[in-house]
């Protein structure tokens, strides 16, 4: 007498040996639908740490402009002149204070 068997394996059994296509579209289809859901999540992520770097791109120009700036006040001539006469106590020469050396 023949085994008698589960019915989930009779049901498997059948729609493998009469609707294998179906099958594995299915089963394609659903890999399918992992893969775009996992991609999305990956764009989405992406999307997130890129808008993160351009706030923070934005934020060192705008510390670099300010950089360049003070170097430019501080880099100026008259800044330099002024701050040799206030704090070295000098003074421009004169022509009967010029020693020419040779």
């Amino acid at each position: 007498m023949k085994k008698p068997q589960s019915l989930i394996r009779l049901i498997a059994y059948d729609l493998f040996r009469t609707h294998w296509v179906l099958v594995l579209l299915v089963t394609f289809l659903t890999i399918s639908g992992i893969g775009v859901t996992w991609a999305s999540q990956q764009n989405r992520e992406l999307n997130a740490q890129l808008a993160r770097l351009i706030g923070q791109q934005k934020k060192l120009e705008i510390e670099w402009r300010k950089l360049r700036l003070e170097h430019r006040s501080l880099a100026e001539h008259s800044r330099i002149e002024q701050l040799a006469r206030e704090r070295l106590k000098m003074i421009p020469v004169t022509a009967d204070r010029e020693t020419i050396l040779k």
